[in-house]
This record gives structure tokens, sequence and C-alpha cells, in this order.
């Protein structure tokens, strides 16, 4: 059984501002929609890896699935910040705070998600989320405007169903925590306007929660234009990737 790459998806009418600001949005297209955690061959492997983290409490650890390895970020899990600085990246909550817990009770030594290698339990086995009413920011920095990155993100809680409800991206993916019994993953690509940009996560019937994410650059959409031509420009080349689930044999 294999996961193949094939396809292609278009991201239409993005255009470049050589002025935009740092908190600047991604324009981001999701490939596939939400789907199930299986197993290892969820995790995108194209291009180039940027960085990847493993989002938890204080005590959590590196978690490496294959040959990839999520460093970890503490969050505090006692609602005590808005803003989680981590390399040059940065998690801020605006109006509440952020927190995180470790999901460790009952749900975690489920055969299914016994199932997992034990480096894709490490990453989902603790997650950070927000208060409500508020919004995720995830910002990230040093990008090459021009190039096209691959975003993954993971939002699982294998413990308890219903402890957490559906967490939304920008772009519209919606992510729901228990489903299938170990949650969901998204994948999506974006072309870098800024150097610094960001994605959102927001909930509107629970708590946002998120396990963790890679970011992965691709390449150069186009050789980068000259400020001049800037306003010109309507649209941007097409990306090629289109996850194809892996079955599992009867």
């Amino acid at each position: 059984m294999k996961r193949l790459l094939a396809g292609l998806f278009s991201l239409a009418a993005l255009s470049f501002s050589p002025a935009a600001h740092a908190q600047t949005l991604v324009n981001i297209m999701w490939s596939g929609g939400a789907q199930d955690i299986i197993d290892d061959s969820d995790v995108f492997t194209g291009g180039t890896i940027v960085q990847a983290y493993n989002i938890g409490t204080p005590a959590a650890t590196a978690a490496t699935i294959g040959s990839l390895t999520f460093d970890a970020v503490g969050v505090p899990s006692d609602f005590s910040t808005q803003s989680v600085p981590f390399g040059t990246y940065t998690f801020a909550e605006d109006p509440g705070y952020l927190s995180s817990m470790q999901i460790n009770n009952a749900g975690r030594f489920d055969i299914v998600f016994a199932s997992l290698s034990d480096g894709y339990q490490t990453l989902l086995m603790d997650g950070a989320f927000a208060a409500l009413p508020g919004t995720i920011t995830l910002t990230m920095d040093s990008l090459e405007i021009g190039n096209i990155y691959a975003f993954q993100w993971w939002s699982s809680d294998a413990s308890i169903p219903g402890s957490f409800g559906d967490t939304t991206a920008t772009g519209g993916l919606t992510l729901t925590a228990d489903a299938g019994g170990l949650g969901q993953y998204g994948l999506g690509a974006f072309i870098a306007t800024d150097t610094t940009m960001a994605i959102q996560f927001e909930s509107t019937n629970n708590l946002p929660l998120i396990n963790g994410f890679q970011l992965r650059d691709l390449g150069p959409s186009t050789p980068v234009p000259e400020p001049s031509t800037y306003a010109a420009l309507a649209g941007v080349a097409a990306l090629g990737f289109v996850f194809l689930r892996r079955r599992r044999a009867a």
C-alpha cells in the first residue's frame, strides 16, 4: 500500500504586495479537505522541511515520525499567557489566553491509538488550545517571497470524545478532534507574499485544538518579479500535489 502524490490544483488570484504588513494572512488552498489520521504515511514529505513542531505542555518532547522530527513547543497549561514564541514563530491568542493539556487518559491507550507509531503517538498525546472567545494566530517569519509552501497541521483528542470541538483554519478547512477516534489533519499550500505571514485557528462550538504542524518549502512559483510588475501580477503557477488516502488491508 502506498500513498501517491498526483494531480494538480490551482492557487488562484493571488497578488503580490511589496508593502505587506507583519500580520498578512496566507491565502491558502487546502488539498483534499480534512483527512482522518491513519498512520505515519499521513505525514507529507514533499519539498524541503522548513520547520516542524510538536505543540503541547511544557513537558512535551520531540516527536520523530519516519525521518522527520517535530521539535517540542511547551505552552503553559494554566491560561497564563497570550503569546508563546518559538524559533522565528509565535503562537498568540486574543482576546483570551493560550493553554495546553496532556491527552493521557483512557483514550490514549485505546487499541486504535496504540496501533500508531511511538512518534505519532507523541505528536498527538498533547496539544495547545485557546480560551473562548478568541483566535489562535500562528505567525511565521523568514519566508521567501514568491516561494510555494506546504502547511500541514493536526487536531487530535483520542481521550474523551467531545472535549474539543471543530477547529477551523484560515482558508476554511475544519478539523474534528475526535473524528475516526483519532482526529484529523489538513494539508494545504500558499505562496509567500511577505517574509512574515500568519495562519489563524478558531472554533465556533468548543475549544480550538492544535497538536502540531509542519511547514515545507516547495520552491519558487515563478521568478520573483521586479517591483514594477507587482500590480500587474494576477495569478500564480499551479501546484501539483493531491493526497490519495491509504487503504487498509481487508
